[in-house]
Parts: C-alpha cells; sequence; structure tokens
C-alpha cells in the first residue's frame, strides 16, 4: 500500500542527506513520488554570499550535477522523483529569481 507523496525534502545539495538514502526511505515508507527540493539562494548580497559558502548551500550553483544525480537514480527506483527548488524570496532579487527559474527549468519551486 503506498501513502502519497513527499514535495518537500532535502538532499546533501543543502541540509539533507544523500539522494540515495532518501529515495530508499521513501520507497521503505511506501511513498509513490518525492520532491527533491533543496534550499537554495540567488541573492548577491555578501551576508547572503558568505552565508552559502559557509554552510554549502549554494544550489543555484550545483543544480545541475544534481540533476544528472535525480535522471540516473530515476532508472534504480520505482518512485516518481521531481526535481524542484526552495527558493528564498526577497524582493530585492526578483530579477533575478526570476532568470534563476527560467534557466534551470525546476519541476516546480517552493518559497
Amino acid at each position: 500500500m503506498t501513502v502519497g507523496h513527499d514535495y518537500h525534502v532535502h538532499s546533501n545539495y543543502s541540509d539533507g542527506t544523500r539522494l540515495p538514502r532518501m529515495l530508499d526511505a521513501a520507497a521503505d515508507a511506501g511513498l509513490d513520488a518525492v520532491g527533491f527540493a533543496d534550499h537554495c539562494n540567488v541573492a548577491e548580497r555578501e551576508r547572503l554570499r558568505t552565508v552559502k559558502r559557509e554552510h554549502g548551500i549554494n544550489l543555484d550553483r550545483t543544480y545541475a550535477l544534481r540533476r544528472d544525480a535525480i535522471e540516473s537514480l530515476r532508472e534504480r527506483y520505482d518512485l516518481r522523483i521531481y526535481d524542484a527548488v526552495e527558493l528564498d524570496y526577497d524582493p530585492r532579487d526578483e530579477s533575478a529569481i526570476a532568470r534563476f527559474l527560467d534557466e534551470a527549468d525546476f519541476d516546480y519551486a517552493i518559497g
């Protein structure tokens, strides 16, 4: 019996666990689908750039690597796997956010 979907999990590409481990847990829980929505911030203000460096949350630079990993894992798991993002929002960053989302073409974005 399946229990549904989890559209908001974080992987090692932000503050979560390795992708295969998350998918194993989802399969063990009987989920049909998982959405990797890792943290991301596209702001260029110094304080936020420092936080990104210190915490390793740089999906704006690594999303293509994560996408490649997701593609290969889709072949190994009987789960629907979404490639998403949890994007920080600040009105000052709206144009940068729009450019990034257009470029990255995620399945969905949350904020």
